[in-house]
């Protein structure tokens, strides 16, 4: 009986260790809660964190990216066939990147294990319905020419910011043709974004 109870005393702090460890990495989860992301500090504590929590980052701007550029690629060809020359003809053009670039991403993506999932991105979701509705009225005006190319001027910056993101969680010796793809894509945002601006000072001053 004596050996037994020894035996139950020195399995106890092992049972507590395992228990606190799987708390741990419980407490490492991150959360998504009406668009908001929460990540409790108890991971910094648990010897997996930073690697986890890396991978929980690139996956989350993974999500974000894909997201954006399913829904812009739902919008722009509707306000390009609504909208005159020149302006018509620069969505047109961008929606062609733009589904580029998101083929591009779903496969990069997909080879190194980070399949996009049906996240929501409420930053996003709350600016293309804005680039919707910036969209109504006459198509030859110019005041709906100009709130379209506002509202999707943000759409670009809010992808130009994670493409930001997630380049911080590829490493160039470690994934180059990811980070390459995406260094690319950001060049490309923000081509997009001064193309943007250079038409609407041309409106401006018409």
């Amino acid at each position: 009986m004596g050996r037994f109870n020894l035996i139950r005393r020195s399995a106890f702090p092992i049972a507590q260790q395992a228990m606190r460890r799987f708390v741990l990495v419980r407490a490492s989860i991150v959360t998504i809660r009406s668009g908001q992301r929460y990540c409790r500090c108890g991971a910094m504590h648990s010897a997996t964190a930073p690697w986890m929590a890396e991978h929980l980052r690139q996956r989350m701007a993974i999500n974000d990216l894909h997201f954006t550029y399913r829904h812009l690629r739902r919008r722009l060809p509707v306000l390009a066939q609504r909208s005159p020359v020149p302006l018509g003809t620069l969505l047109s053009d961008q929606h062609k990147h733009d589904s580029a670039i998101m083929e591009s991403l779903v496969a990069e993506a997909l080879r190194i294990g980070q399949i996009p999932g049906p996240q929501l991105c409420e930053e996003a979701r709350i600016l293309i319905d804005d680039l919707h509705l910036a969209g109504m009225g006459r198509p030859e005006s110019a005041a709906r020419m100009l709130a379209i190319i506002e509202a999707l001027q943000r759409v670009r910056a809010l992808l130009a910011r994670v493409w930001n993101q997630l380049l911080y969680t590829l490493p160039a010796g470690g994934m180059p043709e990811f980070h390459a793809e995406a260094m690319n894509a950001q060049e490309q945002v923000l081509r997009q974004y001064h193309d943007l601006g250079v038409l609407a000072q041309r409106l401006s001053n018409t």
